[in-house]
């Protein structure tokens, strides 16, 4: 599996590329050595939506920037797929409509509503362009 998404990684994303990946990225300590390894030699600036098996004092080194969430046009990136009165009845953010791209779920649906899960399992263990979303 681990060989699989380096690469589709490397097939996909260029240098010049941003990456948000939407957390739970390193579980283990044992998977450090790896990831210093692999992930970090991957090309693309990688940002990090922090996910609930993340310790943020493990993966930072990783990542260009890690937050809680992106804002990106109308798509809120995220770990867990957010409650729906976090966005409000609308689902709406910054008065926008929004997608609420997400992980966490693996292979179940996401919820009703507009929710994309990009955990692995559902999109071919490949990064997948903002444009296809």
């Amino acid at each position: 599996m681990n060989e699989c998404m380096l690469d589709n990684w490397n097939d996909t994303v260029k240098d010049g590329d941003t990456v948000i990946h939407c957390g739970d990225v390193l579980f283990g300590m044992d998977k450090v050595a790896w990831m210093e390894a692999n992930f970090a030699k991957l090309p693309g600036k990688k940002k990090l939506a922090l996910g609930n098996h993340d310790n943020i004092k493990h993966v930072a080194q990783f990542f260009n920037d890690v937050q809680y969430w992106y804002n990106i046009d109308n798509f809120v990136f995220t770990h867990m797929p957010l409650h729906p009165q976090t966005l409000g009845e609308r689902m709406r953010w910054d008065g926008k409509d929004v997608v609420n791209v997400h992980g966490h779920i693996h292979s179940n649906p996401s919820p009703d509503g507009p929710y994309k899960c990009v955990c692995v399992e559902q999109i071919n263990y490949t990064p997948i362009n903002l444009e296809v979303l």
